[in-house]
């Protein structure tokens, strides 16, 4: 039992290298594209799911193929509204690859003529906080580098923000639903970018959560040995057998008491980490150049 409870936390110790969420994004748009043109339409929302998912990861795309994948992932979605006959969901997505100028005929006339009734949204301001980061990014909105100010349509955007000295390590990955006031909060930020700083941090907050759990896992099953010996004191023969059980109850008792003591440790120091690194001050929106 202990061994089972302390391999539960170090399974979900670093879910993003586990995970089939950040499966290649080209690899299940193009499979998403390929069962729609076979007329699977399950297995397309299958892999729109996972591409979905994919998304959702803090990891950087194929620059290569943003673009295109961004723009058959909108045009995917766009279709499974129409499926469903939900003009109003089809009509956001259609929008999307239209204001990533974006189209492939292979999707038919109808939604060609759909696509044409689409109206683009206006253009807003994308904020990077703290402000006086930007000479020492670049900023990647939807596979192409922005150079000067981050002027955006409103809607879906695939945001990518590397450092100048060091672009093969993204400082931000997100997809990222831009409206009026939309910012995008860069980590660990004093001067200038600190890399390793970046990189040790989250490695730390890693290591404190993961002792926590670990701990966590052993104080309980710590705890549910002592009281396992506790409620054998009845079926005792002999008080010697009695005084047995009391002690292993005694011991079993301290060692949960002692992983209990040390999570609490683990919880705060990572509590901490996590409180310099992401500071509850009071955004100033006029200061941050917001529209």
């Amino acid at each position: 039992m202990v061994v089972l409870l302390i391999q539960v936390p170090l399974a979900f110790a670093n879910p993003v290298s586990t995970s089939s969420a950040c499966d290649d994004f080209h690899t299940t748009v193009t499979a998403s594209l390929d069962a729609l043109w076979t007329g699977s339409v399950s297995e397309m929302r299958h892999h729109m799911e996972r591409g979905e998912d994919r998304l959702a990861c803090s990891e950087p795309l194929k620059k290569d193929t943003i673009d295109e994948d961004l723009g058959h992932w909108y045009l995917l979605k766009a279709y499974d509204a129409h499926l469903k006959e939900d003009i109003l969901e089809r009509t956001w997505w259609l929008k999307q690859s239209v204001q990533l100028e974006y189209w492939d005929p292979n999707f038919g006339p109808e939604m060609e003529t759909f696509r044409s009734e689409v109206d683009v949204s206006k253009q807003v301001v994308l904020s990077l906080l703290p402000t006086d980061v930007r000479d020492d990014t670049h900023v990647w909105v939807d596979g192409k580098e922005i150079p000067e100010e981050l002027h955006v349509q409103m809607g879906m955007h695939w945001i990518e923000v590397y450092a100048v000295d060091n672009p093969e390590i993204a400082l931000y990955v997100e997809f990222v639903n831009v409206q009026e006031g939309t910012f995008i909060r860069l980590p660990n930020w004093d001067g200038r970018i600190d890399l390793a700083d970046v990189s040790v941090e989250k490695s730390r907050n890693r290591l404190w959560l993961s002792s926590a759990m670990l701990w966590s896992a052993i104080g309980l099953s710590s705890h549910t040995m002592a009281m396992m010996n506790y409620q054998l004191y009845p079926q005792s023969t002999s008080l010697g057998e009695l005084e047995q059980r009391r002690i292993q109850t005694w011991r079993w008792g301290q060692v949960s008491l002692g992983s209990a003591a040390i999570t609490g440790i683990s919880v705060g120091l990572w509590w901490l980490d996590v409180d310099r690194e992401n500071p509850a001050d009071e955004i100033d929106t006029e200061n941050a150049g917001l529209e």
